[in-house]
């Protein structure tokens, strides 16, 4: 079976421990870190990929969300996503530049088709892939970015 570039791999070699579970050299996560990390990137779904990553049977599905939300608070969980999100991204081909290009001629082609709300959500995809908005709100210290005004123009004449 072919290896995925996100299969858990905990080194062979030098293993440090933090009470009774390995944790890995260079990453400074355990197995079970690991394996959330890989999950979390694999799905997009930070509870989905907590209960593969510990044994959560018990818990409820509220506690499941905070421990996972929690979980990727944590700076080295951070780093590690952002290493396995940036060789998924290196392994499909797609570039930021792309992607905001498509995401710019669908919210043209929505406008021009007079379908505002898709228009208004492919720019609102855009400012997102951008990092324009952080925790779900506007990053007022985002990096300054072009700002696009859409105009509708009605040429109805008055009565």
């Amino acid at each position: 079976m072919a290896r995925s570039p996100l299969d858990v791999q905990m080194p062979s070699g030098d293993v440090m421990t933090k009470g009774r579970r390995a944790v890995d050299p260079i990453t400074g996560l355990t197995a079970n870190m690991e394996k959330f990390c890989v999950e979390l990137a694999r799905t997009g779904n930070a509870s989905d990929a907590y209960r593969k990553a510990y044994n959560a049977e018990r818990m409820s599905a509220n506690a499941v969300g905070v421990a996972a939300s929690e979980l990727q608070k944590n700076p080295k969980i951070t780093l590690r996503l952002t290493n396995l999100r940036a060789e998924v991204r290196k392994k499909s081909g797609i570039t930021l530049e792309e992607h905001m290009k498509a995401l710019g001629t669908l919210r043209n082609l929505s406008s021009q088709a007079k379908q505002y709300s898709a228009a208004i959500t492919a720019e609102i995809a855009r400012g997102k892939v951008s990092g324009l908005y952080v925790d779900g709100g506007l990053d007022e210290d985002a990096a300054p970015v072009t700002r696009v005004e859409i105009v509708v123009k009605d040429r109805r004449k008055p009565a």
